[in-house]
């Protein structure tokens, strides 16, 4: 079972570096134990936004307590999908948010991703919208005490569009307030739903792609 860990940078960055330490995870995913981790090789991965595909390394854990292994993603990377988050998103904001045609999508891709990849992305994040978008707004009230999400949601804009828009449309703002609440951490809208995808598993959040 992989977890995702920030990297700062894209795959090209990544297939430059001889070796990506990752950050370690305070927990174990499996046992929830915090005695520590320790290295135990790495294992290939695909990973496609323009063909051909790219084939890079993806360091392993070991949990010191359960002795259960897993991998370590670099948020550029969506777990159990071969095409990068950075594409997904794409997907997910010419379908979501500017109500693009299943046309649209076929001409703009031209079959990499084939239409139907494209479609089953939009409805499992479809499926977990709701859910991510409440934690999402409860997020940002914890970081802005004036924040008023039933005040948004009931607003025009809110009433206007369903949970999946409503869900990346506000991924900027979250990504805003965690940069400040992280001291300076980086952000980049480029790299958002990977950053979504991170902070949700900080929150035990269920899988949303």
């Amino acid at each position: 079972m992989p977890i995702i860990a920030h990297f700062d940078g894209d795959v090209q960055s990544y297939l430059a570096l001889e070796r990506w330490q990752p950050p370690m995870p305070e927990a174990c995913p499996l046992c929830q134990a915090r005695a520590g981790f320790a290295g135990h090789g790495s294992y290939p991965r695909y990973v496609a936004e323009n063909l051909p595909y790219l084939q890079i390394a993806i360091p392993r854990l070991k949990c010191k307590a359960c002795r259960h292994t897993f991998g370590v993603l670099p948020d550029f990377l969506v777990p159990g999908r071969h095409y990068s988050a950075h594409l997904i998103q794409l997907v997910l904001a010419l379908r979501c948010q500017l109500n693009a045609s299943r046309r649209a999508l076929s001409t703009r891709f031209q079959g990499v991703p084939a239409l139907s990849t494209c479609l089953a992305w939009v409805r499992a994040f479809a499926a977990r919208a709701d859910l991510w978008l409440h934690a999402v707004l409860k997020a940002l009230t914890r970081f802005d005490v004036g924040y008023d999400p039933l005040q948004w949601l009931i607003s025009p804009i809110g009433q206007a569009h369903g949970p999946p828009r409503l869900l990346l449309d506000l991924v900027p703002q979250l990504l805003v307030a965690l940069g400040v609440a992280r001291q300076g951490r980086q952000v980049d809208l480029a790299k958002g739903l990977g950053q979504l995808l991170l902070w949700g598993q900080e929150q035990h959040l269920p899988r949303l792609l």
